[in-house]
């Protein structure tokens, strides 16, 4: 799990100069989210342990999907210069996969 702080300290760092308002009040808007898909039951909570084996199985496996998904995006719809940092540990997530 340690990957994904610092996934997201790579990340906060290239995107701070993009973001309008404090990271805060996004962070804020997230946790409102996942509030609010929970009191529609809209996400999965887990009832026994075969299916958090199920979930976690599944959740990495999406998780790697959506890493190389936004590294692709990010090599083909920026310059080299920009977002290096984020490119750089994309790439290294990837590859330890």
């Amino acid at each position: 799990m340690m990957w994904c702080l610092f996934t997201l300290q790579a990340a906060r760092q290239d995107l701070q100069s993009y973001v309008d308002g404090s990271w805060e009040e996004h962070a804020q808007t997230i946790e409102d989210l996942l509030r609010y898909q929970l009191a529609k039951h809209r996400l999965i909570l887990v009832s026994s342990s075969s299916d958090k084996n199920f979930i976690i199985a599944c959740t990495v496996q999406r998780i790697r999907s959506i890493i190389e998904k936004v590294l692709f995006q990010l090599a083909t719809k920026t310059s080299d210069g920009k977002f290096q940092a984020t490119k750089s540990l994309l790439m290294e997530l990837s590859a330890d996969g």
